[in-house]
């Protein structure tokens, strides 16, 4: 019998750092019954139960719609202690990116904004970003940074309702603590550096094994730091580089522009690239640029999650995965489906490829794209 877990990125995935976005004239709080992006007209009943939900996830503890009966969703839910405080004005209007800490939800979801602001993703993408966006992480300054559109809200509710669920991200334990959304069943964290399981606790094992490769890295990693600084000051740049890691381990560097100068940002890449080169694997995805150890990556924790951490035998899995970064291909290869958002630099590049090698016929297996980091001590 095939059980579904789902390894999901977050950023860019699940929700988008909006970079600057100021509300429209009029834009107002969403209602209580519209959490996860959805309208009440617009669920009813998906996937069987009785319509007694306001939205996907949404709405009191009498969530039922999603999945099955009311029993199935439980904290996939809104918080209405957060209405009105959404983009921090007098009646919840303001800037969608300068929200206080009480949009936060510790149950589940918190109550969106709905705009007709114009700005930025996190991403470079600009636009209208019309309807509503529900606050999905925040700094560490409480503000709500990131947001879920109407359709990803849609999406987390019916994944989290279906069977395990199980973020993959860069962001470290920190940065993952201040996501807001209700994830229960583990974590992938620091491009798979480190591993949460069911009960919140490390891999111990596993972490051990990535610690070690981890030191073997260090002094690469501070000298990528290092480089993006000194070009950064040398170009006039606005760009800030940082070590990211958890438990006294740095597993990766990674460099982003505060002002959102993605230009800046590919001219401190491209002076990574000419010293590193192969010492270093460089990844860029709109306001991201990341320096990892060449065999740190998402997908042998994937692997390692499916044979140590699930509630069942692994050969019962049915892995499904969600990504937007080319960062995320090694942990999307480990799984028997791929998801990829229509707008994203993988959904970009896999169009690129086809249009490119329209008769190419050899399938994506786990072994052949995962040749490159076959031997990684990080499995």
């Amino acid at each position: 019998m095939a059980r579904l877990c789902v390894f999901a990125d977050l950023d860019g995935s699940l929700f988008q750092t909006l970079h600057k976005c100021a509300a429209a004239p009029g834009a107002r709080p969403a209602p209580a019954c519209s959490g996860g992006g959805v309208s009440p007209a617009a669920v009813g009943s998906v996937g069987g139960g009785p319509a007694t939900v306001g939205s996907v996830g949404g709405g009191p503890a009498t969530v039922g719609s999603v999945g099955g009966g009311p029993a199935t969703v439980g904290s996939v839910g809104v918080s209405p202690a957060a209405v009105g405080s959404v983009g921090g004005g007098p009646e919840g209007v303001g800037s969608v990116g300068c929200s206080p800490a009480e949009v936060r939800s510790g149950a589940g979801l918190s109550l969106g904004v709905r705009t007709g602001g114009v700005g930025s993703w996190n991403d470079g993408s600009a636009g209208s970003h019309a309807g509503l966006l529900t606050p999905a992480a925040s700094g560490r300054d409480g503000r709500a940074l990131s947001f879920m559109t109407e359709g990803q809200g849609l999406l987390f509710g019916i994944l989290k309702a279906a069977g395990v669920l199980v973020p993959a991200t860069a962001r470290n334990l920190e940065s993952f603590r201040r996501v807001s959304l209700p994830f229960t069943d583990g974590a992938i964290l620091d491009f798979g550096g480190l591993i949460l399981g069911p009960d919140g606790g490390p891999d111990l094992e596993w972490l051990d094994a990535t610690s070690r490769a981890a030191a073997d890295a260090l002094p690469m990693l501070e000298r990528a730091a290092e480089l993006a600084a000194l070009a950064a000051s040398r170009e006039g740049l606005d760009a800030r580089a940082r070590l990211v890691g958890d438990m006294g381990t740095s597993f990766y560097m990674v460099a982003k522009s505060p002002s959102g100068d993605l230009a800046g940002l590919e001219t401190v890449k491209a002076a990574l690239e000419g010293e590193l080169g192969g010492r270093a694997r460089i990844w860029m995805n709109g306001n991201n640029l990341a320096v990892l150890p060449p065999d740190l990556d998402k997908g042998p924790a994937v692997a390692r999650f499916m044979e140590r951490h699930l509630p069942w035998p692994a050969e019962e899995t049915l892995a499904v995965g969600l990504g937007d970064s080319l960062s995320d291909l090694g942990f999307l290869t480990e799984c028997d489906y791929m998801v990829l958002p229509r707008s994203s630099q993988l959904a970009a590049g896999a169009l690129t490829w086809a249009r490119a090698f329209p008769e190419a016929t050899t399938p994506l297996t786990r072994s052949s794209c995962w040749s490159p980091w076959s031997s990684s001590p990080w499995g």
